[in-house]
């Protein structure tokens, strides 16, 4: 699949479960970018620091996915 936003794309594979809700898409950690068939999943996040909390972006950015070809 291709995740992607105006920030960035990533090329990965998936699988579906249907535990997830509508809309959710779930990129866990503990993969290394060279893991990716393509882009990088921290460049869809923002990197903008809060003043006032720990920063999470990574857990409310928006992507949308299509299949990616090949």
């Amino acid at each position: 699949m291709r995740v992607f936003n105006d920030r960035g794309t990533v090329t990965l594979r998936c699988r579906l479960n249907g535990d997830l809700r509508p809309g959710v898409l779930v990129l866990p950690e503990g993969h290394w970018v060279k893991d990716f068939r393509a882009g990088d999943p921290y460049g869809l996040t923002h990197d903008l620091v809060s003043p006032t909390s720990e920063n999470y972006a990574f857990y409310d950015t928006l992507v949308e996915v299509e299949t990616a070809a090949g």
